[in-house]
């Protein structure tokens, strides 16, 4: 096994024998719906740990449908905003956002747009406030390169 696998494995080790990941202490879900959103240039696999994790928890977790997170923002999230609209419509209740990253920022606009299909939203290491400016720099000169293409 390469030193870099064991590098990048690590961290899961210490998640599954965690409290949190065994579900004690977290609140329970009673079907809600939460709708997750990958980040930049990832898509729904990414995030497929946590949607177990919150199924597990009594959670109805929902994929975006996203296989790489790298289209024009302003369709991903109509395509989203359709889908939550349909998962919402069957009983009427609000649907839980989590996002990650870039999918964190997909997540606030469609909460802006449409808080009545939004229950809460939960952005992990979404950029949500400040500039690029603000970002790591190699992060910073990728987007910069990125909105060039």
């Amino acid at each position: 096994m390469s030193a870099q696998l064991i590098h990048d494995i690590a961290p899961l080790g210490s998640l599954v024998r965690s409290d949190i990941w065994r579900g004690r202490g977290v609140r329970r879900g009673d079907g809600e719906r939460v709708l997750t959103i990958p980040g930049l240039l990832v898509g729904d696999e990414t995030l497929r740990p946590m949607r177990g994790w919150l199924s597990r928890l009594g959670y109805q977790p929902l994929s975006s449908g996203i296989r790489t997170n790298l289209q024009c923002p302003e369709r991903l999230v109509t395509t989203l905003t359709a889908k939550l609209d349909h998962a919402v419509a069957i009983d009427g209740r609000r649907a839980h956002l989590v996002g990650q990253s870039r999918g964190g920022m997909l997540a606030h606009v469609i909460a802006v747009r449409r808080p009545d299909l939004v229950a809460s939203v939960v952005t992990l290491g979404s950029p949500i406030h400040g500039t690029i400016d603000g970002l790591h720099p190699l992060l910073r000169r990728n987007l910069i390169w990125l909105s060039r293409a």
